[in-house]
């Protein structure tokens, strides 16, 4: 296939799952201003930006320098080897940080939240920032394999049962700002189910 169709191909593909996302997103907007307050969006907006920020300063480097030398020649022989010894790396740094955000969780939820009684919400993080890299690095791995087959059930799967898993949670159990930080935890532990 000539390389500039490939590319449109994949591109438009990988676009339509990430866009599908944004645009159920959208579309929850009015039920999530229906159930959550405020304080549950300033709590999930920390949270996220805290998430984000943990993400980008530590496990960028390590997905970006993977990308970037895994089809290097250098490599070529030794693909296997490179991809155990950074997932492993991966792993063990994701592993890191979570237990520090679990074992600070009632100092961490005094200092980001301001409010010491909300630490149950670190606690969850704690899980979210394990599985948060692994998530990336798994999704691009398949995108690198142009597994566009793969990447778009594993979207539109994750999409669809966290989908459902937060609107159950927050109209039926009434579990507000948890029912996000469940529901987010819950779509990135199905990649690795």
């Amino acid at each position: 296939m000539n390389y500039y169709k490939r590319l449109i191909r994949l591109g438009t593909l990988y676009s339509i799952g990430q866009v599908g996302e944004k645009a159920l997103t959208f579309f929850l907007i009015p039920l999530y201003t229906l159930y959550l307050s405020p304080v549950d969006y300033g709590i999930i907006g920390l949270m996220s930006f805290c998430v984000g920020l943990l993400s980008a300063v530590v496990f960028s480097p390590i997905i970006n320098g993977f990308n970037r030398f895994y089809y290097s020649p250098e490599y070529k022989s030794k693909k296997e080897e490179f991809l155990f010894t950074m997932t492993f790396f991966l792993i063990i740094q994701a592993f890191a940080i979570s237990v520090v955000f679990y074992l600070l969780n009632k100092s961490l939820a005094r200092l980001i939240l301001g409010d010491v009684y909300l630490y149950k919400v670190i606690i969850v993080y704690s899980f979210i920032l394990f599985f948060t890299p692994l998530s990336v690095f798994l999704m691009n791995l398949i995108r690198m394999h142009e597994k566009i087959g793969l990447f778009l059930v594993f979207s539109f799967t994750k999409l669809l049962f966290s989908t459902v898993f937060v609107v159950y949670l927050l109209v039926f159990k009434h579990l507000r700002v948890y029912a996000l930080v469940f529901g987010v935890l819950f779509s990135l532990s199905l990649i690795h189910i």
